[in-house]
């Protein structure tokens, strides 16, 4: 994994982020980056009854060992976060991973798909699944960086495979 010993460069960016498991507390906050995501790879926001669902996935998550939700914070403020399902599969699968404004370029999307990276490993995976908006170059550009790999495309989503590093000893 491509990594940088010093942590996360970039404007306002002083120290390494704190890291924390979502709680109930942070579905606002998970709400309206997971409608931003939505907006990017659909083109438009989501329907009260998408975001229902959507808040209803992410409340189930919160409670499911197979799944984990890890917020990245500084001084106490999320600023980004990835959610990884299937922990308990040989693939799981990146449902998200979103850096809030304010805090993009800065190395976050990079660490996020590190920490993911690193919990699949830790629970036996060969590789990650996830979708990316045909669009999101930055992301795009990201996931070839870590050896990600075209599955399927459509003009909604690009599926893609992304391998897992085996854990060191």
């Amino acid at each position: 994994m491509p990594s940088d010993p010093a942590g996360v460069t970039g404007p306002g960016t002083d120290a390494a982020p704190d890291w924390r498991s979502a709680t109930a507390r942070d579905l606002p906050i998970l709400r309206r980056a997971q409608s931003e995501t939505f907006a990017s790879m659909r083109g438009r926001a989501p329907t009260a009854e998408e975001t229902a669902r959507m808040d209803a996935a992410t409340r189930e998550a919160l409670n499911d060992p197979g799944q984990t939700i890890e917020l990245s914070q500084r001084d106490g403020l999320v600023c980004a976060y990835y959610w990884l399902r299937g922990l308990t599969e040989r693939d799981p699968f990146l449902v998200d991973l979103h850096v809030l404004p304010g805090h993009r370029r800065a190395g976050l999307g990079r660490l996020c798909l590190e920490r993911a990276l690193r919990r699949a490993a830790e629970a036996g995976a060969d590789r990650i699944a996830l979708s990316v908006a045909p669009g999101n170059a930055p992301a795009l550009a990201l996931y070839r960086r870590y050896g990600a790999r075209t599955l399927a495309a459509t003009d909604d989503a690009i599926l893609l495979a992304l391998p897992v590093p085996a854990q060191s000893p």
